[in-house]
């Protein structure tokens, strides 16, 4: 009878950075490659030079999707392959308009 132990693969794991979107305004990655996945970071809304996008929620909305987007195709991946997405609302009045 042959045993077969588990293995552990290893992966590489690599840090992800566009200039398409801004730079983080702390110290972290944009996103994360590791093992065929890509980890984003929060996004917030501001544009490639880092200035915050002001305007209403749905204004917003749009530029954290396209800074999203950009991340991801640096990443080798796109929006169509997001499995999970976590969205913080901190003001209750804008709930109704992102569903």
């Amino acid at each position: 009878m042959v045993s077969q132990q588990p293995t552990r693969e290893k992966s590489t794991v690599s840090s992800v950075y566009t200039d398409k979107t801004h730079r983080p305004f702390a110290h972290y990655s944009q996103a994360i490659k590791a093992a065929g996945h890509v980890w984003l970071s929060g996004q917030i809304p501001a544009d490639a030079q880092g200035n915050l996008v002001t305007g209403s929620v749905a204004e917003k909305t749009q530029a954290i999707i396209r800074n999203t987007e950009a991340i991801l195709e640096e990443a080798g991946s796109s929006l169509d392959r997001v499995v999970k997405v976590v969205v913080i609302i901190p003001i209750p009045s804008s709930q109704a308009i992102c569903g």
